[in-house]
């Protein structure tokens, strides 16, 4: 806010509804001619996927500067991007609420972009940077350590949290008279000095730019009586982004794995509601009789009874059927499968809605999908909504109107 209204910028807000939609967005940007945009980089990817093709438009974007943050980066997708607008520089930053937000600074070069690291840079002017191990002692250069901040932006503490406050601030063993924050962040030192990314070290991960902590879903998933025990692990999915997987033992109750996305639409966040959903009848133990996080079966070798495949009826459900696998990154699917339990999530589901206003030219609320997630579903909506602005359409003396 401060950064464009200080400098004698425009600051424009972006309706949420716009920030979604994938396609509207990239008009937003057009129309205002945006020149300095700060996104997380899966909105950003899902914004590129739906608008790809428009990057070598007769009318460009005014877009000068591109800076990332929210969670990690793996410049490899911004290619198109970077072949597009060779002219605009990317920026990536590092950042913690308790360090008050930005930390570190790292322009993203065609050196990084081959790379493909995540590449946070180095810290920003009043801001200090260490990778220390479990001893708060420096570690070498390529080793993996916490990632701990001190300087100008380390905050005081958390609200009446005495214990949280005294674990995660602490002096600073390399100044005197300075605090140090325990990020909870792994990283570690680059050979030519910039720090590189490497993930939570708890059980904290960031989806598509929230923090979540992963009790707090096993919490919400326990709560309902049909779950006898349940466990949840961020998994990375073909494009290095992280999905959230629950595994869970279901009791006798237990009805389908639909109703139980419905409910935990009320508990929890859309963010926070598991891509997969997997039911076992037992969770795989080690030699110790402890959970054996590795030995729980993937998402596609779960053994869950898959929905009747059945395929497309006209042209309208192939072409919705097409921008599934094309979003889903899977094949086969049929107009009765759910698109939850095919790994979609709520971002993906932006780009659904982003892609059918680009074929059909029909704007579908976020809701549509959420209420029935299946092609047929949806393609019965879109005929509906054609059939209603369909203009040269009269009514039969003989027949009774429909009302909807």
């Amino acid at each position: 806010m401060y950064g464009a209204l200080l400098n004698g910028a425009t600051l424009v807000v972006v309706p949420k509804e716009t920030a979604q939609n994938g396609h509207v967005f990239y008009d937003f940007l057009q129309k205002e001619k945006i020149t300095v945009l700060n996104q997380t980089p899966t909105a950003f990817r899902s914004m590129l996927q739906a608008s790809e093709a428009r990057l070598s438009a007769s009318s460009p974007l005014s877009v000068r500067y591109l800076i990332f943050g929210g969670e990690a980066l793996m410049p490899g997708i911004l290619a198109p991007w970077k072949k597009a607008l060779p002219a605009c520089r990317i920026i990536n930053m590092y950042g913690i609420t308790e360090t008050t937000v930005h930390v570190t600074y790292k322009e993203i070069t065609e050196a990084e972009l081959a790379g493909n690291q995540s590449n946070i840079g180095f810290p920003i002017p009043t801001m200090s940077c260490y990778v220390l191990d479990a001893d708060l002692r420096q570690v070498p250069i390529g080793v993996r350590g916490e990632l701990c901040v001190g300087g100008a932006g380390v905050g005081r503490g958390y609200l009446n949290k005495p214990a949280l406050t005294a674990d995660r601030f602490i002096g600073n063993p390399f100044i005197k008279d300075q605090r140090m924050y325990r990020s909870g962040d792994h990283a570690r030192i680059l050979s030519n000095g910039d720090m590189e990314y490497l993930g939570r070290r708890d059980d904290q991960v960031k989806i598509r730019g929230h923090r979540i902590e992963l009790a707090e879903v096993e919490t919400a998933l326990l709560h309902r009586q049909e779950i006898k025990d349940a466990v949840v692990v961020p998994l990375k999915n073909a494009a290095g982004e992280y999905e959230l997987a629950a595994w869970f033992i279901p009791s006798e109750s237990f009805e389908d794995q639909t109703r139980l996305r419905r409910q935990l639409t009320e508990l929890l966040p859309a963010y926070m509601i598991p891509t997969f959903l997997i039911p076992l009848a037992q969770f795989p133990l080690n030699s110790n009789g402890k959970l054996d996080k590795d030995r729980l079966p993937g998402p596609d070798e779960s053994g869950a009874d898959p929905v009747d495949h059945v395929p497309f009826r006209h042209d309208t459900d192939k072409k919705i059927l097409e921008i599934w696998e094309e979003i889903l990154e899977k094949q086969g699917i049929g107009i009765r499968d759910n698109f939850f339990d095919l790994g979609g999530h709520s971002l993906k589901a932006t780009r659904v809605v982003s892609r059918i206003h680009e074929v059909f030219g029909i704007g579908i609320d976020l809701k549509t999908l959420f209420i029935e997630p299946t092609v047929e579903h949806l393609s019965n909506y879109i005929e509906t909504i054609q059939w209603m602005e369909d203009k040269q359409f009269t009514m039969a003396e003989d027949e009774n109107e429909i009302i909807f």
